[in-house]
């Protein structure tokens, strides 16, 4: 496994900027992403999949990447199954935060899939504060430190529940029409808030 670590300093403006800790990620053989801070895991990525009406999963992407650009500190992974096609970037903005970003399209033609998941699991996370409704952003407290994610560029929102062994899930699930092109595209920002900040919020 390749871990990039989130150097802002090499940024142009980022060294007077202090976020307290800095999330790093990491990419794995399959392309799975793993998102730490302060050396301890806070989202893990599960591979996006189509399931039928009972949620039961009737199709998943190849276990590896078709193709995967990695350039410090950014990377893009791209996964296919000859029809469908999903693209995901991470980056480090100028502001703190980090970007990861999906585009996906799927094609039709899967008769037994009527939804599309993309899952990633909040671990370690002592409290969640949701804003929104449905919820826009997040406010954990992990890793010794207080994270905010936030969703855009979206029509269908991510959705979060408790789970007993995994921690808590970020789920986005949209309708599958079999008859149609399914298209998507969604972005999470992910920044560690400043102490003073977190007491005010």
């Amino acid at each position: 496994m390749k871990k990039f670590a989130g150097v802002l300093a090499g940024i142009a403006g980022i060294c007077s900027v202090v976020f307290g800790g800095v999330p790093e990620y990491s990419v794995d053989a399959q392309g799975k992403m793993c998102i730490t801070l302060n050396g301890e895991k806070i989202l893990m990525e599960d591979a996006p999949a189509m399931v039928d009406a009972d949620w039961r999963r009737v199709a998943e992407f190849a276990g590896a990447p078709g193709s995967r650009k990695e350039n410090m500190p950014n990377a893009v992974c791209s996964w296919t199954d000859g029809s469908s096609v999903m693209t995901r970037s991470v980056e480090f903005l100028p502001d703190g935060k980090l970007q990861l970003s999906w585009s996906m399209r799927f094609l039709n033609g899967v008769s037994a899939a009527r939804h599309v998941e993309l899952n990633w699991f909040l671990t370690g996370a002592r409290q969640v504060k949701p804003s929104g409704n449905p919820p826009r952003t997040l406010t954990v407290d992990v890793g010794g430190e207080t994270v905010e994610i936030a969703f855009a560029g979206f029509s269908i929102p991510w959705v979060f529940e408790q789970q007993q062994k995994s921690g808590i899930r970020l789920v986005l699930a949209w309708n599958y029409d079999p008859a149609a092109i399914n298209r998507i595209e969604s972005t999470m920002l992910i920044r560690v808030i400043q102490k003073k900040e977190a007491e005010e919020k």
